[in-house]
């Protein structure tokens, strides 16, 4: 494994860490990078788990290091085989380090899902899941493929009941709108702690998982985000303005920006053990730097954009004023 750690200076003021424990997952999502459009595995796409023990004593050498998002970029955390061991070693830590962990919540036993909320309440540690379910019974498969409502349901009733913090999050499409109001109830009757909406940037290109048959998901642009998790200009954040050529990023956190302009920092670093600044940049626009040097501040200053920010966090495919 080839791990690229950042210089001292970064360690020293990480304050939060973007971790892809796994590339592999049990759903065939079409937006997903792991796949293609949902059918079949991309070309070159490899199942590599990250060493824990790399990643806990990386942990180590930040010391204001406070919140840690296990959220896969090409795989589900809970695929994950040694999660329970990470996760123990991280509750006992001496500081407090929030863990956030993002999961389509179709794997492992219900017994599992309850000895992982035990786990956290025997080392009164704050962790939280959140359940990335896009509609009900009849809805959530179309974008989630090869998943099971039912055994997500269940799987997180055993993990709250057992009492720990869960969030519902929704992708809002057409095929699945009407469906928020009763998806809320829902979640609320579970005792989920929050239910979170989100719409898609962009029109997705899908293919059926088990078919290869190619069919479109389209977000409903009707509806709109809840107010906490719509994304906000950065201009509007009073750190820079950086509109240019009828394009702008427009984003609610870039882990550069917003961090690294109070002195902090936020990286993500891959199920290889590699470091970037953020997960979108580890995709196939390969943009060239050096992660001891790069400054993204510096850059948007001086109108140096790259193609990953204004194509993922940007306007570039939505609007043009």
């Amino acid at each position: 494994m080839s791990i690229r750690l950042p210089l001292k200076r970064v360690a020293d003021n990480m304050y939060g860490l973007h971790v892809e424990l796994t590339t592999k997952c049990n759903a065939w999502c079409p937006g997903c990078p792991r796949s293609n459009n949902g059918f079949g595995l991309k070309e070159g796409h490899k199942l590599i788990d990250l060493d824990p023990d790399y990643l806990l004593d990386f942990v180590t050498r930040m010391p204001k290091l406070r919140d840690i998002l296990l959220c896969g970029n090409r795989g589900d955390p809970i695929a994950y085989n040694k999660i329970n061991y990470l996760l123990e070693n991280l509750y006992q830590q001496e500081r407090m380090i929030n863990v956030d962990i993002h999961t389509n919540g179709g794997l492992r036993s219900t017994n599992w899902w309850r000895d992982l909320a035990r786990q956290r309440r025997n080392y009164d540690k704050f962790m939280q899941v959140f359940f990335s379910i896009d509609g009900l019974q009849d809805t959530n498969h179309i974008y989630r493929q090869g998943t099971d409502f039912n055994k997500i349901i269940n799987n997180a009733k055993a993990f709250i009941d057992a009492g720990g913090i869960a969030n519902w999050r929704f992708l809002i499409f057409k095929h699945n709108a009407h469906q928020i109001e009763e998806a809320r109830t829902l979640s609320k009757e579970i005792g989920f702690s929050d239910f979170i909406t989100e719409t898609p940037y962009i029109p997705i290109e899908a293919r059926n998982w088990q078919t290869g048959e190619y069919y479109s998901l389209s977000a409903d642009n009707e509806q709109e985000d809840d107010p906490d998790i719509t994304k906000q200009s950065i201009v509007n954040a009073n750190i820079f303005d950086i509109e240019y050529e009828n394009n702008w990023v427009d984003v609610k956190e870039c882990q550069h920006a917003t961090l690294q302009h109070s002195g902090n920092y936020r990286n993500f670093i891959s199920a290889e053990g590699i470091i970037y600044p953020c997960c979108y940049w580890e995709d196939e626009r390969k943009e060239t730097y050096n992660i001891e040097t790069l400054d993204i501040i510096t850059e948007f200053s001086k109108r140096m954009y790259r193609n990953t920010c204004l194509e993922v966090c940007g306007t570039t495919k939505l609007q043009n004023k």
